[in-house]
């Protein structure tokens, strides 16, 4: 299958396994768009813009698997519980072995923003959830975003969004 059409039928499976919760929805589609918005303009490949967009779509995958077998989450429980659900997701909708294993891998460190991860990729996912998150998250001071810039933007674009987003 086409890469396009098998991240299409990713975002639909992860809407799916989402239902009844357009909170988590959103932020699924919204990471995914700000990861290949940055990975275009960062000037990726078309096969690491695939990855991005659709380790966008899952990279919280383990937040439902974490709550319904320990009922929380937080962001290490999601790096532990999100792959293999992942894995299966990927391997039922026909992804790639190699792709699987990179977007697992990614989405088992999305929340270790010092992690010794090679690629571009790595960094783009946790900038378009950096993104986001500090959008949805309330109370949220302009030092607070400056802290997070600092820790976790390298790319131009990444920055470039962030600061503009936030007027910093």
């Amino acid at each position: 299958m086409e890469r396009q059409k098998l991240a299409d039928s990713l975002r639909l499976a992860m809407i799916e396994f989402f239902a009844g919760d357009p909170k988590r929805i959103h932020h699924l589609l919204k990471v995914s768009s700000f990861a290949t918005a940055i990975g275009k303009a960062e000037g990726l490949d078309e096969h690491d813009l695939f990855i991005l967009e659709s380790v966008g779509y899952c990279h919280d995958i383990g937040i439902r698997v974490a709550e319904k077998k320990l009922g929380h989450s937080n962001g290490k429980l999601q790096e532990e519980l999100g792959p293999p659900e992942a894995e299966r997701l990927l391997t039922e909708l026909g992804f790639d072995r190699t792709d699987i294993e990179r977007i697992c891998l990614l989405i088992a460190n999305h929340h270790t923003y010092d992690a010794d991860i090679e690629g571009a990729d790595f960094r783009i996912l946790l900038e378009a959830d950096a993104c986001v998150n500090m959008f949805e998250q309330e109370n949220v001071d302009d030092a607070e975003r400056m802290a997070m810039l600092r820790k976790v933007f390298r790319t131009e674009t990444g920055k470039h969004i962030f600061t503009t987003m936030f007027g910093l």
